[in-house]
């Protein structure tokens, strides 16, 4: 299902910005392939996905970007770093009865036996998707 792939997408993205804290960093064509690791599948697809997420994470407020320079496959962006609102979802701590036990910091920081896989990615995609959906409008 796309959905979950993309799921699977804006958790990786969001580690890999957590990761870094409030240093700002590059995403590129390079950054998509590494998505790569956690789908099989077609190239192109890839890297319009995560650009497509991308895209939307920052619509939605969740990081910000210096500037985005269109690219041939991925664009290219510049100082990409977390927004205040972007540091108050992964620090939200699911509610009960959700796929992650714990908040998207605390999950990357400990992680599951298993590690961080596809699996992880998706619920952590989907957690922050549910929460700019709806349930956790005092993030807006």
């Amino acid at each position: 299902m796309a959905l979950d792939y993309h799921f699977q997408t804006i958790g990786f993205i969001l580690k890999g910005l957590l990761d870094h804290g409030l240093r700002k960093v590059e995403y590129s064509e390079e950054n998509s392939m590494e998505v790569m690791l956690y789908r099989e599948g077609d190239e192109n697809e890839v890297h319009a996905t995560f650009n497509d997420v991308l895209h939307w994470i920052i619509d939605e407020g969740l990081i910000r970007a210096d500037s985005i320079q269109t690219g041939d496959v991925c664009d290219y962006f510049v100082g990409a770093q977390l927004t205040s609102k972007g540091i108050a979802v992964v620090q939200a701590k699911p509610p009960e009865g959700s796929d992650l036990d714990h908040s998207f910091k605390k999950t990357i920081q400990e992680p599951p036996k298993g590690g961080l896989g596809a699996d992880v990615y998706g619920k952590i995609g989907s957690f922050v998707g549910g929460i700019l959906g709806g349930f956790g409008q005092s993030f807006a």
